[in-house]
């Protein structure tokens, strides 16, 4: 083999090795995205299932239950707190309040742990929520929030359970905001 064959033979194969590193990170980064997808889609869900849950409660009490975009989980613990309402949290709200610091993380930050406003929240979960964790972005070499499967099973358990608890505690069917039943 001759010395431009050689020469040839090594820049395609740095050229291969450079395509495969490109496939491995948009693969990555499609698994990485589809993960969050299904944290932000319930985080969405739920929102909105709040916004109706408070609703349905004010139009009974005759109360204002209208609800600004921005801080939503803080504005429905006062509204729930008012004595006009005075509906208990439920017992796995800082859990909730968990999945909304993560979805802020994801959204605002790219999932970049580092930079994220409930950063300290975020790290006390990890290790404890399974399936929240954290790794390195092997490109940007940023602290990233790492989802798994049971992150998921858990946002959505998590989340059905808060409504069921809001349900009882204002002697609602389960069915009765999110179907109008």
């Amino acid at each position: 083999m001759s010395r431009d064959d050689k020469e040839e033979m090594n820049a395609l194969r740095a050229e291969w090795v450079d395509a495969e590193k490109d496939l491995n990170s948009e693969q990555e980064m499609i698994v990485r995205c589809a993960r969050y997808s299904l944290v932000i889609l319930p985080s969405m869900v739920v929102e909105s299932e709040l916004r109706s849950f408070c609703a349905e409660v004010a139009r009974e009490k005759r109360e204002d239950g209208s609800l600004p975009q921005k801080d939503l989980l803080r504005k429905v613990k006062e509204f729930l707190k008012r004595d006009e309402i005075s509906i208990p949290l439920p017992p796995n709200w800082e859990k909730i309040r968990t999945l909304y610091k993560t979805r802020d993380c994801i959204v605002h930050r790219a999932g970049r742990l580092k930079d994220s406003n409930g950063n300290t929240l975020l790290a006390q979960w990890l290790g404890q929520i399974p399936g929240l964790s954290t790794t390195t972005d092997r490109y940007t070499k940023y602290e990233i929030l790492a989802l798994g499967r049971e992150f998921c099973e858990w946002a959505h358990g998590e989340s059905s359970a808060m409504f069921e608890s809001l349900s009882d505690a204002a002697g609602y069917s389960p069915t009765r905001i999110i179907y109008g039943e």
